[in-house]
């Protein structure tokens, strides 16, 4: 299914965040420059999100987000190993983080254990339609936030490639990718990462007054990395057509959270 070429460029920059903002978020010391260094990423991501964000500007939704996170992203991509664990360590714990765990389902208003089963299936669901399985080397649950944005990204990839040819196949392949696609967006990530951002900060502003001056910093770039996840996703719902009903919970949001279910997911799987 042949596209313009606006369409592919955007799909493209669509994947390199998805994938890159996975990585921002991720619970293994694995920063982006660290694995591939033969790829710029950074120069890579600030593209795709001047891109994405430049033309969203020009569509007339509001005032130009850019400066604000351009200048998080390149911070928090030039962090060092020790350092990135030990942000992420600060932010979200050793364990699930009560404040803002980066969990679909601890975000859902309905704790009943056999719904967030339920839901916990739909994700996996989703997964294994794509054969996406779990990697027993790295378990994480399905819903966590990064594996969720790496299967955006495993989306976009398979959208970018069918849409490259003009035969029944790809248009097919292309056209299937594109409803599961929404339908996650629309299902799972667009509900409850609006909440998560919003969680984040708290957790951040809490974080300020004990931290040394050189951490509080790093911290202000990661709560900007927020800030971009959910600028991003606008720019994902614009482009697509994607109509999300976000979760709507008071500040009281959060209960106590669920026990560790079996593992079930994976990190770094969705390639």
């Amino acid at each position: 299914m042949a596209v313009g070429l606006q369409k592919e460029a955007n799909f493209t920059a669509h994947r390199i965040m998805a994938q890159v903002l996975a990585e921002c978020f991720r619970s293994t010391a694995n920063p982006i420059n660290s694995h591939e260094p033969q790829v710029d990423w950074e120069d890579l991501v600030i593209g795709a999100w001047e891109h994405l964000s430049g033309a969203a500007t020009l569509q007339g939704q509001g005032q130009d987000p850019r400066n604000i996170h351009i200048e998080s992203l390149r911070s928090s991509l030039g962090l060092d190993l020790a350092q990135w664990q030990s942000l992420h360590d600060e932010v979200f714990g050793l364990l699930i983080s009560k404040d803002c765990p980066p969990y679909e389902t601890e975000y859902l208003p309905l704790r009943d254990t056999t719904y967030i089963s339920q839901q916990m299936a739909d994700i996996s669901g989703f997964y294994r339609a794509f054969g996406l399985e779990p990697d027993k080397d790295h378990p994480e649950r399905v819903d966590y936030l990064c594996l969720e944005l790496d299967f955006v990204g495993h989306l976009l990839t398979r959208m970018i490639v069918t849409s490259q040819s003009r035969d029944a196949e790809s248009v097919q392949h292309f056209e299937v990718a594109e409803s599961a696609l929404q339908s996650f967006i629309e299902d799972h990530l667009g509900k409850w990462v609006s909440l998560f951002v919003r969680a984040l900060e708290r957790r951040i502003d809490i974080l300020q007054a004990s931290v040394a001056r050189d951490v509080q910093v790093n911290l202000l770039h990661y709560r900007q990395l927020g800030h971009l996840l959910n600028q991003w996703l606008e720019t994902l719902y614009l482009d697509f057509g994607f109509k999300p009903t976000p979760i709507d919970k008071d500040s009281e949001w959060i209960e106590e959270p669920m026990e560790v279910m079996e593992p079930s997911g994976c990190e770094g799987c969705m390639t």
